[in-house]
């Protein structure tokens, strides 16, 4: 058994072992998923599991027990090129250094079709590590309902190679152009 298990096994321990999924033997719980590489391919819409919020979450709240530093101030733009307004919900990049999925919420924002949103963010966790892909997560404007209500569809992810590039060391200030098609 690897130092970094028998050490999150220690420390896990007091909590119980409910950070982590490993049982008391280090072996992996039931039902718990690692975050592995993607096998999204292209700008196809992908409905967004829905249990992937919970999951998302806790492994969230073990990487912040046990993370390090972050990228600090990094803009991430996003354009709305798909033809209809979206609504963000969050996006997630591919962290190569780590091979995982880090998850930025970025709070139901609407974008207008043909217009773009900003957002300054700290990605934790990413000091200096390459990143890669990245995923937004968004839901589609279905018009307005009898009462004059907007409808939204459930939530879809597009997988997207930003702007710059993949690969790039993450660093303060850096920027992350992400576009939406159709």
């Amino acid at each position: 058994m690897s130092t970094s298990k028998l050490w999150l096994i220690a420390l896990c321990a007091p909590l119980m072992f409910a950070c982590g999924g490993y049982d008391q033997g280090g072996a992996a719980l039931e039902g718990s998923e690692s975050v592995g590489e993607s096998e999204a391919t292209g700008k196809a819409l992908t409905p967004a599991p829905a249990d992937a919020e919970s999951a998302a979450a806790d492994a969230e709240v073990t990487e912040k027990f046990l993370g390090s530093d972050a990228c600090k101030d990094v803009r991430i733009r996003v354009y709305n090129l798909y033809g209809a307004d979206i609504k963000v919900t969050r996006v997630e990049y591919y962290d190569q250094s780590d091979s995982k999925w880090r998850k930025e919420d970025l709070g139901n924002e609407v974008i207008p079709w043909d217009d773009n949103q900003v957002w300054t963010r700290d990605l934790e966790y990413t000091k200096e590590d390459r990143l890669g892909n990245w995923r937004v997560y968004f839901r589609i404007d279905q018009g307005h309902d009898p009462a004059g209500l907007r409808v939204w569809s459930q939530v879809y992810y597009q997988t997207v190679t930003p702007d710059e590039g993949t690969g790039l060391k993450c660093g303060q200030g850096d920027n992350f152009t992400l576009r939406v098609r159709n």
